[in-house]
């Protein structure tokens, strides 16, 4: 409830001088979606990343474990697996619900997250286990649109929890033209900014939190 209000905040304030005649796109940063994993149904006193973590990997380790040899692959971002679902869950339910309430589209920033699908007997599961760093794009009637992950991976955390890199660039096309996510580090790179023009892309987003 408590990051649903925050999201719905932070949409209003970046809405605040919109045309309501004019579609609209708002843009979340890289990794907002993270303290979910530390903080999302686990009370914790942690204050550093490093003490959630390390109270991450004391209390998920044997479910972890369990889920490695269930889908066969084994990674340290195997830790993320066992609350990946309520994760992508709340996400979803917090900016579907602020870009229907808004009528904009949202680029949800990114968060850590394995890939997560709906089927009708299973209902949401993770699909593949190869955690990313990804983002999502939601049109203004609150639908999940499109699913994009980080192709070029940076030192400390992405490196350290050994993510899976993305291996080409999408896009989107939406009512306010082609949009490609190219998530902090990629947009450096010509090649990438060239492949999204290719697509024909009117608009670039590029969710950032750049410790550098």
């Amino acid at each position: 409830a408590a990051f649903n209000a925050w999201i719905d905040e932070q949409t209003r304030a970046a809405l605040a001088n919109r045309d309501p005649r004019e579609p609209a796109l708002v843009a979340f940063p890289e990794l907002i979606g993270l303290p979910l994993l530390f903080y999302l149904n686990h009370n914790t006193q942690a204050s550093t990343v490093r003490d959630a973590a390390l109270e991450l990997l004391r209390s998920n380790w044997r479910v972890a474990l369990d889920l490695s040899f269930t889908h066969r692959y084994f990674s340290v971002s195997n830790l993320i697996l066992p609350r990946a679902v309520d994760m992508h869950r709340t996400l979803v339910a917090a900016f579907s619900l602020a870009a229907q309430r808004f009528d904009t589209h949202i680029v949800a920033g990114s968060s850590f997250l394995p890939v997560i699908d709906h089927e009708a007997a299973t209902g949401e599961h993770i699909a593949n286990p190869r955690v990313q760093n990804v983002s999502y794009l939601f049109t203004p009637s609150g639908r999940l649109l499109h699913r994009s992950a980080k192709l070029n991976l940076t030192g400390g955390i992405e490196s350290s929890l050994g993510l899976s890199r993305e291996t080409s660039v999408t896009s989107s096309r939406t009512v306010i033209g082609e949009i490609t996510t190219l998530i902090c580090y990629d947009a450096f790179f010509d090649s990438l900014v060239g492949r999204a023009d290719a697509f024909g892309a009117s608009i670039l987003v590029q969710p950032s939190a750049n410790a550098a």
